[in-house]
C-alpha cells in the first residue's frame, strides 16, 4: 500500500462473506431430480467444477456437453429458485466474524463495498440475515445485473473503484477463490487477501497478498503490513 491510507475494503464474491457452496450443491442436485436427470454431483466433483470460473451454467455445460441448451437453462433456473427460497428460509450462514469485521471498519471510517457478479437478490437476502450491519453500510454493491464480464475479468472491481472514488492502492480486496482473487489483482489491487471458501481451500493463491483462514484471524495475521494490522484489529 506504499504508505497510502486504507480508505476502503471491498468484499468480492458472495462466498467471501457467506458459506453457500454446500447449499448450492444440494440445490443443483435437487434441480436434477426435479427435471428427471439421473445424476447427482458428489462433493468432490463439485469441488472440481468450482474451478470453472464462469458460473453455474458453464458447469452444467461441462457436465452435459451434448445436452440441449434450453434444458440446461431450465435446470439452472430451477436451481436458482430453490436456492433463493432456501436462503430466505434461513439456510444462509454469514461467515464467522464477518459482521464484527465490517462493523469495526465502518466505525473507523473505512468504507466497505461488494464486488460480486451474482444476483442482487442473493446478496440482499444474505445481508438481511445480519444483526449488526445492513445493506446501507455498504457504499457500493456490485452484482451480475450490471452486465459485467465474470471474474477473473476485472470489470466489477473497476466499477467499484470508480463508484467509490478510490485508487487501487487505497483498497484491500477480500476474495474466496483463485479466479475471484485474480479479478481484484487484475484491477490493480495488490492488497488482495483470500479467505477461502469451504470447498476452495486447495486452489492456487500464490498471487494473493496473503491467505487467512477466517476474518477472526485477520486480527492477528503476522504477514499483514503494520498499518493494515492496526486497521483490522477489531
Amino acid at each position: 500500500m506504499s504508505g497510502n491510507k486504507l480508505r476502503a475494503v471491498i468484499f468480492g464474491a458472495i462466498g467471501t462473506f457467506s458459506e453457500t457452496s454446500q447449499l448450492q450443491l444440494r440445490c443443483f442436485n435437487a434441480a436434477f431430480a426435479l427435471n428427471g436427470v439421473d445424476k447427482q454431483w458428489s462433493k468432490q466433483e463439485y469441488v472440481e467444477l468450482l474451478k470453472i470460473t464462469q458460473g453455474g451454467l458453464p458447469r452444467l455445460q461441462h457436465t452435459f456437453p451434448n445436452e440441449n441448451q434450453e434444458f440446461l437453462e431450465t435446470i439452472y433456473n430451477d436451481k436458482n429458485r430453490l436456492y433463493q427460497q432456501k436462503l430466505k428460509d434461513g439456510e444462509s450462514v454469514l461467515r464467522p466474524n464477518f459482521e464484527e469485521f465490517c462493523d469495526h471498519l465502518v466505525k473507523n471510517d473505512i468504507r466497505i463495498g461488494i464486488a460480486s457478479t451474482t444476483h442482487l437478490e442473493t446478496i440482499e437476502t444474505v445481508l438481511s440475515k445480519s444483526n449488526i450491519i445492513s445493506r446501507e453500510d455498504f457504499d457500493f454493491i456490485g452484482h451480475g445485473g450490471m452486465g459485467v464480464r465474470r471474474k477473473p475479468e476485472s470489470d466489477i472491481y473497476e466499477i467499484a473503484l470508480s463508484e467509490m472514488n478510490v485508487q487501487p492502492d487505497e483498497v484491500v480486496a477480500i476474495e474466496d477463490t483463485h479466479a475471484n482473487s485474480m479479478s481484484a489483482i487484475n484491477a490493480g489491487i495488490e492488497q488482495t487477501i483470500v479467505v477461502p471458501g469451504e470447498l476452495c481451500k486447495d486452489q492456487d493463491y500464490s498471487k494473493a497478498k496473503l491467505v487467512s483462514e477466517s476474518f477472526g484471524d485477520l486480527r492477528s495475521e503476522p504477514q499483514l503490513d503494520s498499518h493494515l494490522a492496526a486497521a483490522f484489529a477489531y
